[in-house]
């Protein structure tokens, strides 16, 4: 391993870029506060549960103890969707710990979780097993303490499109104040374009910064107006792509005045919004095409295509895992 991919190693390890370096998920359990509106201090005893609450609950426990630790917000998406499909099917109770997502969608959380459960791996089940305990009743279910990251192929998944939709709605105080906004800079007619352009930790194996000229270049060849769509960039720099786009009017989570806690789950809720969707290779913005419902045309970055490609998010892997070498990411960090 070079120096350089050492470096990018330990950033990841450590998740010491704006994408995976989120506020401690309580400070996000008053949304009205951090977007200095309506205030609302019940919503924690309503979220945050504790052992008595569910005392009386003799169902088994589905849960996570690493759940925060084996990824970020991306990850604990598909983690927490596959462990609610497994609480749901084996009629379990599911106890995860306190995250953005608590929040931001209304998702109860315990104060502490079981942590004296059997730990299913992962990397020891098949993908069967893992469908298995998504689809089928196990009338001698013990409850598990799950290890993994849950990104299978969204094949296994799409039977359950509108069960994990339901999952994550959005509190209404983020729709209203991205409404208001659209509305303050006169863009409420306009239909949305998204771009994901995933840098901080990304340049490394299979984790590819795809440049910003494969996304020009899509624009430039496709048939989106002006006239009818903006472009809103997605990423932790946005500032430096804003030019690149001269003919639309292109917007950040900074034009919105969203509050820079929150301006990654702007991003994210924007995607599940846009009319046309193009991500980067990164399991945050593949799950907001997953939840989104209004675009009918999905693009990704393909290092072998050196360009975007249109998926489906409901069937598709939601990483592409080529790895590639330290100077095809020089390269397209050349390109960018």
């Amino acid at each position: 391993m070079t120096l350089k991919e050492f470096r990018h190693q330990l950033g990841r390890l450590f998740r010491i870029r704006k994408y995976l370096i989120l506020t401690e998920p309580r400070e996000f359990l008053d949304i009205g506060k951090l977007l200095n509106t309506s205030s609302d201090s019940s919503c924690a005893p309503r979220l945050i549960e504790t052992a008595d609450d569910f005392k009386n609950d003799k169902r088994p426990v589905v849960t996570m103890s690493q759940f925060g630790h084996n990824g970020r917000f991306g990850n604990q998406l598909f983690q927490y969707a596959f462990l609610s499909l497994v609480a749901h099917r084996q009629s379990a109770q599911l106890q995860l710990p306190v995250w953005a997502g608590s929040a931001i969608f209304g998702l109860r959380s315990m104060c502490s979780i079981k942590t004296n459960l059997r730990t299913t791996q992962e990397s020891k089940m098949t993908v069967e097993g893992l469908i298995n305990l998504m689809t089928n009743k196990d009338n001698n279910f013990k409850g598990i303490d799950y290890d993994g990251y849950a990104q299978l192929h969204t094949s296994c998944y799409a039977a359950h499109q509108e069960f994990i939709r339901s999952l994550f709605v959005f509190d209404t105080r983020l729709t209203d104040f991205f409404d208001q906004a659209l509305a303050r800079l006169g863009l409420v007619q306009k239909k949305i374009i998204s771009i994901h352009l995933r840098r901080g930790d990304y340049g490394y194996n299979q984790y590819f910064r795809a440049p910003c000229s494969w996304y020009e270049k899509w624009i430039n060849e496709s048939d989106y107006s002006p006239n009818e769509y903006i472009i809103y960039i997605c990423s932790e720099s946005p500032e430096v792509y804003r030019q690149r786009f001269p003919q639309f009017t292109v917007i950040t989570s900074d034009d919105l005045k969203c509050p820079a806690k929150l301006a990654p789950y702007f991003d994210f809720m924007v995607m599940t919004r846009a009319e046309i969707v193009a991500t980067s290779n990164s399991s945050f913005s593949f799950f907001a095409s997953m939840l989104n419902t209004r675009a009918k045309h999905f693009f990704r970055p393909d290092f072998d295509q050196l360009g975007l490609i249109q998926y489906n998010p409901w069937n598709a892997d939601p990483l592409l895992t080529r790895e590639l070498s330290s100077e095809q990411h020089e390269y397209l960090k050349s390109i960018d």
